[in-house]
């Protein structure tokens, strides 16, 4: 019993001095000091925005705090035209030409804070092929510098690169399906995607591939890689597997485009032809049959033109020859007015057996009327023969 009591006295007198303590005010690590600063952020904070799409030159109005010291307003990366402090809590901004797809940014004196969701909408001039991927929504692996907006911005000076250089991915959502025959890759030459799978998927989850790369030379062809293929529904166009096996270098892209390329037409055909000379007729040439042709007299210094009857965009001359009556150098000639002539094509030394007689020549695109061909050294005993003669805009 004594030690029941002694128990209950002790727990009596620390109650005590708890209540005690407690009235005094003495609790806590500081007692309350209505002078203390209060310490607030003062980042910037993205509460929203109005519109959540523009294009070049829309007013998107941006609230949330600390805007007062903004330096910077970006649209999915990209820095806006201008902008306008209206208060603390509100920004207007005009989007500039090369807008992006995502976060809305805002950067003052302490730092940078954005909300996702802007799209940017890109305005497409009237075009007989448009690049579909202009609009889309960029997504990829992780990057090193640059974005990934970057790769449908329709500017071939702003890139992504990736973090790695194997088993890298890149991605675009069209918006919508479409029929795509073209994708078009544009790669920093000394850091380009060798190899890759093109894939495409109508639902993101279901892919397909339908063209593979491998060991492509990016120097040779400039750092372009056009890739066609037979026409296809897609509304995602994926290049995954991506891998560099040339260079020490993270892969480096410029701009994807995609493309439902029409197909060429042959400008010459049933036009106006005439030839130096003509042991079988011109028009032949041109008839879009190749059981007829063109012979000339003799198999040295002739010439072969065709008027296509208005003036064209032209990029592309196709001679299909008699692989055994062909000429060895060839020079293209462009005019307008028939009188004025100018070069845009020239080689020496061809041989047929190389393509089956196909001379395919291409060269930039270029407005003509007349189309010339001055056909020089044959290379056998034989008269020149031209089953057909063809002119194109290449896409």
């Amino acid at each position: 019993m004594k030690t029941i009591a002694q128990s209950i006295f002790i727990i009596l007198c620390l109650s005590g001095k708890i209540f005690t303590s407690c009235a005094d005010g003495d609790f806590g690590a500081n007692p309350y000091d209505p002078n203390t600063p209060i310490t607030v952020s003062q980042l910037p904070k993205v509460l929203s925005f109005t519109p959540t799409e523009g294009k070049e030159g829309d007013v998107i109005t941006i609230t949330g705090v600390n805007f007062t010291t903004a330096t910077n307003v970006a649209f999915g990366g990209k820095g806006a035209s201008s902008f306008e402090i209206i208060d603390d809590a509100t920004i207007e901004a005009i989007v500039s030409s090369y807008g992006g797809t995502g976060a809305v940014a805002v950067t003052n004196h302490k730092g940078t804070r954005s909300l996702e969701g802007f799209l940017f909408i890109k305005e497409i001039d009237p075009t007989e092929n448009p690049n579909l991927a202009l609009n889309g929504y960029a997504t990829g692996s992780a990057a090193i510098s640059g974005s990934i907006s970057n790769i449908n911005d329709d500017n071939d000076k702003s890139w992504w690169q990736a973090a790695g250089n194997d088993n890298e991915w890149v991605k675009i959502d069209l918006g919508k399906m479409y029929s795509i025959n073209t994708v078009v890759m544009t790669w920093d030459m000394n850091a380009a995607g060798t190899d890759c799978d093109l894939m495409i998927s109508e639902d993101d989850v279901n892919y397909t591939t339908i063209y593979s790369i491998k060991n492509w030379d990016a120097v040779s062809n400039d750092g372009i890689n056009k890739v066609s293929f037979d026409n296809a529904n897609a509304r995602y166009v994926k290049l995954a597997n991506m891998k560099n096996s040339a260079t020490p270098y993270n892969m480096t892209l410029f701009e994807v485009e995609i493309y439902n390329t029409p197909p060429a037409e042959n400008l010459a055909l049933q036009k106006i032809a005439s030839a130096s000379s003509n042991n079988a007729a011109a028009f032949n040439a041109v008839y879009g049959n190749t059981s007829f042709m063109w012979q000339a007299e003799g198999n040295d210094d002739e010439w072969f033109k065709v008027d296509l009857g208005k003036t064209y965009t032209i990029n592309n001359v196709v001679i299909q020859w008699d692989a055994g009556a062909y000429a060895a150098d060839c020079e293209i000639l462009i005019s307008q007015d028939d009188v004025e002539y100018t070069s845009v094509y020239s080689i020496t030394g061809w041989d047929s057996a190389t393509t089956e007689g196909v001379q395919d020549m291409s060269f930039d695109n270029v407005d003509a009327r007349y189309v010339k061909a001055l056909l020089k050294n044959g290379a056998t005993p034989w008269r020149m023969t031209i089953k057909e003669f063809e002119v194109y805009k290449q896409w």
